[in-house]
This record gives C-alpha cells, sequence and structure tokens, in this order.
C-alpha cells in the first residue's frame, strides 16, 4: 500500500498527522509529507485518514 497526497488540494489541515504521525508529517514549508511505506498495521487507519481529509486530498494505492 502508498499513501498518496494531492499538493494542489492539500490545506495542511493537519488530521491525517494526529491521526497517524507514523505515515504523515508535515515539512518545514507546512508541506505533507507521506512516508513511502505503510506497515500493514497501519493500512486501516491510513485508509480512514484518507476518508476524514476535509480537502479529500489524500489517497491509497495498493
Amino acid at each position: 500500500m502508498k499513501g498518496l497526497v494531492d499538493r494542489n488540494v492539500c490545506c495542511s489541515y493537519g488530521m491525517c498527522v494526529e491521526m497517524i504521525d507514523e505515515v504523515f508529517s508535515f515539512d518545514d514549508d507546512d508541506k505533507l509529507l507521506v512516508k513511502d511505506e505503510i506497515k500493514p498495521e497501519w493500512e486501516e487507519r491510513v485508509r480512514f485518514a484518507c476518508e476524514q481529509c476535509p480537502a479529500q486530498a489524500l489517497s491509497v494505492e495498493d
């Protein structure tokens, strides 16, 4: 599984970071970063974070 962010849509609300900071974080310019490797035990939380994104900027690729 791979997490994807549409940087043209992301507004840096940070809900995803609050939900699973093992995968999502911000750089020094408040741009969202997504880890390259998502561990299997994180998949459910990552999918939920993507669903909850207010800007609908997140998705996953299996």
